[in-house]
């Protein structure tokens, strides 16, 4: 359905002026408006980038990578894909309305919808899964260079309750073995203590449990400790794994137990930050786009929404955008 613009006479025979005010003001708001976002992110961009270079090989730990975190980047570059898409739609609907053809244009946004959806749908999976596994701020287990006084801080403070999750999960990988081994349990077995013990140590997660176990029982466990060997061995696994495919062998799965890495918390907080705020910026640009596609389908959209189409197609372009920022800072490395 094709609709003209509302406009409203003018007394003194001057062009008659488009209802809704200046679309020249309104755009020059718009771009106002965009400056302060561009400021808001690249000042959070730059930050979580300073502090990256800040600790990297500052103190031997360095940023975690993208395979320590589990972070794919072939799942940010599809959903950048994903909302360049979207872009490209809403550029069209614009096209389309302003050439009268309102139902072309309800079409195309509504697309640029559902692309939007699809990219919100698979960052949320993201956020859950990594909420899941224990990659989220204040569940990640410190690791800290031998002898640092950060790890004392650390021992006498949040990494309490670290290393009480730590347990549960040692406890389910090897602590029958643990309580079979050292007689805190008896059982018929087949194998005597020094038999299961080798056993034990050829099992990357069961001589974990072991071991920390042991030390928890001596009294002689530590929150960084604890993190710093199970960095390590879930290291040994990663760098046992890039050469599984060459020696046609199987990928050992990481030991589950909760995660730590160095400067973990950090890398979660700046992942955190900076998704959640893109996120909400999207669903933002969702609204705004929202608003002529119902008008779109009820049949009131007509060229006389043209204006406000255009300042909120520069909104979802400005997010598509951003995307490469949080892109680069959190999948890349």
């Amino acid at each position: 359905m094709e609709t003209t613009a509302m406009t409203t006479e003018s007394p003194n025979g001057e062009p008659p002026a488009p209802v809704g005010g200046d679309p020249g003001a309104g755009r020059m708001g718009m771009w106002l408006f965009l400056g302060t976002e561009v400021i808001l992110f690249a000042a959070l961009i730059t930050a979580c980038v300073v502090v990256r270079l800040g600790v990297a090989g500052a103190d031997g730990g360095g940023w975690p990578s993208a395979a320590q975190t589990r972070m794919n980047p072939w799942i940010g570059l599809a959903n950048g894909g994903i909302l360049f898409l979207g872009s490209g739609l809403v550029a069209l609907a614009v096209r389309s309305l302003a050439a009268g053809d309102t139902d072309r244009a309800t079409k195309r946004l509504i697309a640029a919808l559902a692309a939007a959806g699809c990219f919100l749908g698979i960052e949320g999976y993201e956020i859950a899964e990594k909420f899941s596994t224990g990659l989220f701020p204040g569940k990640i287990g410190e690791v800290f260079p031998e002898g640092a006084a950060e790890a004392k801080r650390y021992d006498e403070g949040p990494g309490r309750v670290w290393l009480d999750r730590l347990k549960p999960s040692l406890e389910a990988l090897g602590g029958k073995e643990y309580r079979l081994i050292t007689g805190k349990e008896k059982a018929a077995v087949p194998a005597g203590p020094a038999q299961m013990l080798d056993s034990v140590r050829r099992n990357p997660g069961k001589n974990l449990a072991y071991e920390i176990l042991g030390s928890i029982d001596k009294g002689e466990a530590t929150a960084s400790g604890a993190a710093r060997r199970v960095f390590e061995a879930n290291e040994a696994v990663r760098v046992s794994n890039t050469t599984a495919d060459a020696e046609n062998r199987f990928r050992e799965p990481e030991i589950p137990v909760p995660p730590a890495l160095p400067h973990g918390n950090l890398w979660a907080t700046c992942w955190v930050v900076l998704a959640g705020l893109h996120g909400i910026h999207l669903m933002a640009a969702m609204v705004a786009l929202g608003v002529p596609a119902v008008a779109g389908l009820l049949g009131r959209l007509g060229t006389n929404r043209l204006a406000y189409l255009k300042n909120a197609g520069l909104f979802w372009h400005f997010v598509t955008v951003a995307w490469v920022g949080v892109f680069l800072v959190v999948y890349w490395g």
